[in-house]
């Protein structure tokens, strides 16, 4: 009989398929401590939730145990504990569920899921599980809940999670839960962070290890391994050929360094240590070693390792903290060991450390000068590691590249997770032989800390040696270099007869000069060229133009022929179905007045061109240029190639500055509309010219998009633009923002993200959790209003009181944490322009609209941007203001370009009227 799908099942399948794979097919791995403490855990969390439960509510409104089925959930009960959901493939139990408002088939009540879960924090595959559990329970209630309850940590908190009412994704992911026990062959096998806590850890990486597997290499996600699958790369060895040394570009831009994981497997495969570029590494006269460890779920560091080296003495210390309480005192004993030494460097690896300092300085303080020298003392190792030196192991990770340079662990504690459940254990039993066990093995990290900073200094300072640090081979990438390709360049010689004989080589003056006497197929090809570049050009039509009515310098209408004369104007004609090369002949005769001699033609030949090109083709390249973002080139070839118009290189540059001085007026009229109207969105950007930066400023309401170019970034150019504007200006947090006088909306996306990105630098900090999460409770209901009614002030209104007592009550708080305490003083200092959208019909909540404009300048900027001159940016930022005006106004910038027409509004309202 098959097993059934249980909640350690799904549980194992969202963190792992392979773990939910082999529990179906009931094989049993080896638990570890760790584990057994988060199951001890989760049941301590169960107990104190039922207890609260029952204190809040009798026994009557409480049932335990019973099997879920619909007769049971119709009898009401608030809360329903441990109720089993049985069929042929599922068996599972639902931690609890509540009693909720809302109309559902039980009656005008439905059920909400709930789960008990051992962390402190609810993670993605807890909130996959609730959706879960939503599914299942609706198909039992019929109504799908829009929430569910999570009871986590030791002290049993609550976390509302919103659950999605799609329910295609989750009857998919349950699907293939179904669907992996029937499977003929195991899935896919990934290594992942889950690994290191799993019951079948052992038997995975053995397997790993055997197929050389692509995920040995710790850091390259599912999504890449499955892109090399599809490439045929299945091992870590077959993944190494395909490392690339890239040639630098001559202007490349700064960026961050990627690590290079190819580069990492070939590091593997030969056994070698690649170093890419050696970072600065600090040093004094006396090192120090840092290791630290501390609880997961109670956050407060027990034990503080230090390695003291001064020239060749090397001397351990360690702190202990017998309970939370003994913290402090642990601290002050490592401040005082650091204050004592004057010129010293602190090395720790990784980021735990650094946060370490940060939280218990913050919570127990220190000397401000001392603390400050610490922090500007102390160097993260694996900084200097990562994408800059690559050793033959899968992982950066400590003990691995201590490992491949030889070190070894003697403790039997073999991974920093471990630690957890052994201090769990020794709060227990106060076990002197756990004690010395965590001791052991604090100190030797911060002795395989010292053999890696041993080695990179060694590497450093260029004296490396197999023989004396580890076994492998180090290799300069650099030294590769040679092998790559060769640039297509100019080669310069010293001597000019040499230079003329490399000339005579190339590939056009071989041909034309030296294969032209010797090859007929290469005489006959180079003809035909020549004779097509020499064909008459096809005349569509020819114009006689009128003749003039009077001499346009003394208006007399005393004239008579002089000469006759014409030209070729070169253009194309649209169609309905496409656009097709037109050429005109225009024939006329010039005139001399007989009063004052003065020589003169028709009105209509001087108006028909530019260029001896008509206005359409302009129109057709303006539109080519700013719209499609093709560049000059382009542009130029497709004239002689598709139209075989003998145009020569730079005609397209010309047309776009012949257009850019037409279409002033219409620019400068956009500019007055935009200062006149109720409401601007304003957005700015950088862009090169020439090597030197500017900034483009885009301005924009519902239907006018202007583009303006300044030198810098002041606010100069806002006050010129909004010269006299009194509406409503939305823009983000930039301060030169504030100098414009007239009603302001700040941005709260841009006010939203950086919460979020704070919320990931601080995850440790709850007093910011709670300030996001009453913001965010704020915000949401005034999106809803918006998203049901609009932007209308009848509706928000009610809002207003919510934000008032929200500020007030934010603002009177007292923050003992910094990135809070910049928060209330940046909600000070912009509280009255947060919210203004509440008081308006139509002003947006967001700067989305000024974005959106930038973007479309981006665009254009990665085809122009190094190559153009300052009144050539100028001129692009005319025509990209109509063209993106007329795409607001759902008109199209190809119908205006060709039509000649100036006036953008005539335009748009002739259009709308056909």
């Amino acid at each position: 009989m098959p097993t059934k799908i249980t909640r350690e099942i799904l549980e194992g399948y969202l963190y792992c398929k392979t773990k939910a794979h082999l529990k179906l097919t009931g094989q049993q791995g080896i638990v570890s401590d760790y584990e057994t403490l988060l199951i001890s855990t989760r049941q301590e969390v169960r107990q104190q939730a039922i207890k609260r439960i029952l204190a809040r509510d009798t026994e009557r409104e409480v049932v335990r145990e019973i099997p879920l089925t619909a007769a049971v959930l119709r009898e009401g009960r608030s809360f329903v504990l441990d109720a089993t959901l049985e069929d042929d493939l599922l068996s599972l139990t639902f931690d609890g569920l509540k009693r909720v408002e809302g109309p559902s088939k039980l009656g005008d009540f439905h059920y909400v899921p709930m789960l008990f879960h051992e962390g402190q924090k609810v993670g993605k595959e807890q909130k996959l599980l609730m959706q879960l559990y939503g599914l299942l329970l609706s198909q039992i209630q019929g109504q799908v809940p829009s929430s569910g309850i999570i009871w986590h940590g030791r002290d049993c908190k609550t976390t509302r999670v919103r659950l999605n009412a799609d329910l295609r994704k989750t009857e998919r992911l349950l699907r293939e839960v179904k669907e992996i026990g029937n499977a003929e062959s195991p899935p896919r096998l990934f290594l992942n962070h889950h690994c290191q806590i799993c019951e079948f850890q052992q038997r995975c990486h053995d397997q790993a290890v055997q197929e050389d597997n692509l995920s040995l290499l710790r850091g390259l996600g599912e999504k890449e391994i499955i892109k090399q699958n599809k490439k045929g790369i299945f091992t870590v060895t077959q993944y190494s050929y395909t490392f690339r040394l890239r040639r630098r570009k001559a202007r490349h831009k700064v960026r961050t360094k990627k690590h290079s994981y190819a580069l990492n497997a070939m590091a593997i495969r030969s056994k070698t240590i690649y170093v890419n570029e050696m970072p600065a590494l600090p040093t004094a006269k006396t090192r120090l070693y840092l290791d630290v460890e501390g609880t997961t779920d109670r956050s407060y560091y027990y034990l503080i390792g230090l390695l003291v080296c001064e020239g060749s003495t090397v001397t351990p210390k360690h702190y202990w903290a017998s309970t939370k309480d003994d913290e402090a005192e642990i601290w002050g004993q490592f401040i005082a060991e650091v204050s004592r030494y004057d010129d010293f460097i602190l090395y720790h690896y990784g980021s735990y450390e650094k946060r370490f300092l940060t939280q218990m300085n913050r919570k127990y303080g220190s000397d401000p000068v001392l603390f400050s020298r610490l922090n500007s003392h102390t160097c993260n190792a694996i900084s200097l590691i990562f994408s800059h030196i690559y050793f033959p192991a899968y992982s950066n990770g400590l003990k691995d590249i201590a490992a491949v340079l030889g070190f070894r662990w003697s403790s039997q504690i073999t991974s920093g997770i471990q630690t957890v459940a052994i201090r769990e254990r020794w709060e227990q039993t106060k076990e002197a032989k756990l004690k010395r066990e965590l001791v052991l093995y604090n100190q030797e990290d911060c002795l395989g800390l010292k053999t890696v900073l041993d080695a990179l200094t060694a590497i450093a300072n260029g004296n490396w040696n197999k023989n004396d640090i580890g076994s492998c081979a180090m290799i300069d990438i650099n030294d590769m270099a040679h092998g790559l390709p060769c640039e297509f360049k100019r080669n310069k010689f010293i001597l000019p007869e040499l230079d003329k004989i490399n000339r005579c080589a190339y590939f056009d003056y071989q041909r034309e000069r030296v294969y032209f006497r010797t090859s007929q197929s290469v005489k006959k090809s180079l003809q035909r060229k020549k004779c097509g570049q020499s064909r008459a050009e096809k005349i569509n039509k020819v114009i006689e133009c009128n003749p003039p009515q009077r001499c346009p310098k003394c208006n007399s209408d005393h004239f008579h022929k002089h000469n006759r004369i014409s030209k070729v104007v070169r253009n194309i004609r649209r169609s309905f179905g496409g656009v097709k090369r037109w050429v005109i002949r225009l024939k006329t005769f010039t005139y001399q007045c007989q009063s004052c001699n003065s020589i003169f033609t028709s009105p209509d030949y001087k108006q028909s061109a530019f260029c001896h090109f008509g206005w359409e083709i302009v129109g057709w390249s303006v539109y080519q240029n700013i719209a499609l973002l093709h560049s000059h080139g382009t542009i130029d070839k497709e004239l002689n190639e598709v139209f075989h118009f003998q145009t020569g290189d730079g005609i397209a540059a010309r047309f776009k500055k012949h257009a850019a001085l037409y279409y002033k007026t219409a620019y400068e009229k956009l500019i007055d509309k935009i200062r006149r109207g109720e409401l601007v969105h304003v957005d700015e950007t950088k862009v090169s010219i020439k090597g030197i930066t500017g900034y483009v400023w885009a301005f924009t309401n519902m239907e006018e998009v202007v583009y303006v170019f300044s030198e810098n970034r002041e606010g100069d150019i806002l006050l010129e633009i909004l010269a006299q504007f009194k509406g409503v200006l939305i823009s983000d947090f930039y301060a030169a923002y504030d100098s414009v006088d007239c009603v302001q909306q700040k941005c709260l996306i841009h006010f939203v993200r950086d919460i979020n990105d704070d919320l990931y630098s601080n995850p440790f900090d709850e007093e910011f959790k709670k300030f996001a999460q009453e913001f965010t409770s704020l915000l949401a209901p005034i999106i809803e209003t918006v998203d049901k009614y609009g932007l209308k002030k009848s509706h928000l209104n009610r809002h207003k009181a919510h934000v008032d007592r929200f500020l007030q009550e934010f603002l009177n708080r007292d923050s003992p944490s910094e990135v809070t305490a910049s928060y209330q003083k940046r909600i000070e200092k912009y509280k009255a322009k947060l919210f203004r959208f509440l008081d308006y019909d139509g002003v947006p909540w967001n700067n989305n609209n000024a974005e959106h404009a930038i973007k479309r300048f981006v665009f254009l900027r990665n085809v122009i941007e190094g190559s153009s001159t300052q009144s050539g940016i100028k001129e692009y930022l005319v025509l990209l203001s109509i063209t993106e005006t007329l795409k607001l106004r759902h008109c199209s910038p190809l119908d205006y370009f060709l039509s000649g027409s100036v006036d953008v509004d005539e335009f748009v309202k002739h259009h709308r009227s056909k």
